[in-house]
């Protein structure tokens, strides 16, 4: 019998956000201070610092802390239209900051101060300041628009290659190239080389994600896991790929923006899309009663 894989994608609940000098600065909440039924000794939260020094948050995110996700809980499930709601993001750090709170701790490698390169004198300055229980995070802001353009750039390409656009796709991977492999360099065929291009982008955006076994439904499955939010939106870019998924274009008028349907076969980009359709639809018939 074929078992299948489930997915999980979850992150760190984020209680404050801002944006200083081109950063992202804020905290993880505090709010989830309940012990954990097999560590009673160890708090949910209070776990977390231990779990950064030692390195392996990340492989604790199912045993640990998929069993207590929660809207009020230290992690929280990422929504389904997440990285279409990525994808839509103004280039602006306000809504960058909505995008955090919403959605939770982007990367892991965010919440170390030890790092490479090293944090702005007045990022480091800040976190050095905060009391000392708190769970800090950092987010160069650059680094966070060029995961999104990178994540844009290999959507469009995976729809070249399902619309077979040999064009798009071609000045996609000289594009993509850089970035993934210093240089670019046509030795194969231009969907292959695509497909080749989409691996590389899968791979690099799942660097902390974590296959593991879970629980479902009263039986232990194979799963994958993610901690952060970055390692979700590239998990979604992974099943759209994998599924053969073509993007859909929004069906609210004025919208057309192109996004993965998912396992809902959904047929808007966001659920603000979708009301948004309903309220015009019901405004056109009142009107066309009235008349």
């Amino acid at each position: 019998m074929q078992t299948k894989t489930i997915l999980n994608s979850i992150a760190l609940a984020v209680a404050s956000v801002h944006e200083d000098g081109g950063w992202l600065c804020g905290t993880v909440t505090d709010r989830d201070t309940r012990h954990h039924p097999l560590v009673p000794d160890v708090t949910m939260r209070g776990s977390v610092p231990y779990l950064l020094s030692t390195g392996n948050l990340a492989s604790a995110a199912a045993p640990v802390f998929l069993p207590h996700v929660g809207p009020m809980n230290l992690f929280r499930e990422i929504h389904a239209d997440a990285l279409d709601e990525f994808m839509r993001l103004k280039k602006d750090p306000a809504e960058a900051c909505g995008f955090i709170k919403k959605t939770g701790v982007f990367s892991l490698s965010d919440l170390t101060l030890r790092r490479k390169p090293a944090l702005p004198r007045h990022v480091a300055k800040w976190w050095k300041g905060l009391p000392e229980k708190s769970i800090p995070f950092a987010m160069d802001l650059d680094v966070f628009w060029e995961d999104r353009g990178l994540l844009a750039a290999a959507l469009e390409l995976w729809q070249a290659v399902v619309e077979r656009d040999e064009q798009t796709a071609l000045h996609l991977c000289e594009i993509m190239a850089p970035p993934l492999v210093g240089k670019f360099t046509r030795s194969i065929n231009v969907f292959d080389l695509a497909r080749f291009y989409l691996a590389l982008v899968v791979a690099r955006g799942l660097s902390n994600t974590r296959f593991s076994a879970v629980e479902s439904a009263g039986q232990i499955v194979p799963g994958v896991v993610t901690a952060a939010v970055r390692d979700a939106m590239f998990l979604r870019l992974m099943t759209a790929v994998s599924d053969g998924e073509e993007l859909r274009k929004c069906e609210r008028n004025g919208c057309g923006a192109r996004f993965a349907p998912g396992p809902h076969d959904r047929v808007y980009c966001s659920e603000k899309c979708k009301d948004a359709d309903k309220y015009q639809k019901r405004k056109a018939r009142l009107s066309a009663a009235a008349s």
